[in-house]
């Protein structure tokens, strides 16, 4: 501030506030230059590794209009099998009903490692070709029927330890422990689903684990 009280540029725009700010933007700037500009080979391979690993193929908006107007009354019954190895193992019995037959072929989300079973309104559906692919399992539309239909599906998956699906964590005390968030994006590491947002449902869960383990739900456990 000058003899007359006036305000001098410097001091309106280097107030301790802005040159916080102005700092932590040049520390990004820096941090940033030496991640990628130094580097970019080791930042372009971080960044494929995470999306590739995963590999998802999230559905489109007019198939979850299309299917969402469709499907009613669905019910998941998902079972899984948790043990201190690589893989788990999971069974799910997917209920629904159609208001009508489509003309293509309905499919459900799921990212496993293999299928072990596929059954549609009890046919068996496993050895067609072409209707498991892409992370898509197809149900022919000759094989669905009005009202009820029953999908059940055996298989077998990976942990995911990025933050998604079903981790697998040794913690420091050497014990394990599985745990899961369930984010509606990746349910489909976990067991096969309508990945839509537009149909809600209903599921029950059964996990078998060692008599050691101890299974904590943030719902009311029916049995034990």
């Amino acid at each position: 501030m000058n003899k007359k009280g006036e305000i001098s540029l410097l001091e309106k725009y280097f107030t301790p506030k802005n040159l916080a700010l102005t700092a932590g933007l040049l520390a990004s700037a820096y941090g940033l230059y030496h991640l990628y500009l130094k580097n970019p080979k080791e930042l372009t391979s971080r960044t494929t590794n995470i999306s590739s690993s995963r590999n998802l193929l999230p559905i489109n908006y007019e198939d979850a209009k299309k299917w969402g107007s469709l499907l009613s009354n669905v019910r998941y019954e998902i079972c899984l099998l948790l043990e201190n190895k690589p893989t788990f193992q999971g069974s799910s019995k997917i209920s629904f009903d159609l208001k009508e037959i489509p003309k293509e072929n309905l499919f459900l989300m799921l990212q496993c490692q293999r299928i072990l079973s596929f059954k549609a309104n009890g046919k068996d559906l496993l050895k067609e070709k072409g209707l498991i692919r892409n992370q898509k399992i197809y149900i022919p539309s000759n094989i669905l029927q009005l009202n009820s239909n029953t999908i059940e599906i055996v298989y077998e998956n990976e942990y995911y330890n990025d933050g998604s699906g079903l981790t697998l964590h040794i913690d420091y005390d050497g014990l394990p422990y599985v745990y899961s968030n369930n984010e509606p994006y990746s349910a489909h590491t976990i067991f096969p689903c309508f990945d839509n947002f537009e149909i809600r449902a209903d599921f029950k869960l059964k996990i078998f684990c060692q008599k050691d383990w101890v299974a904590i739900s943030n719902e009311k456990i029916e049995k034990i």
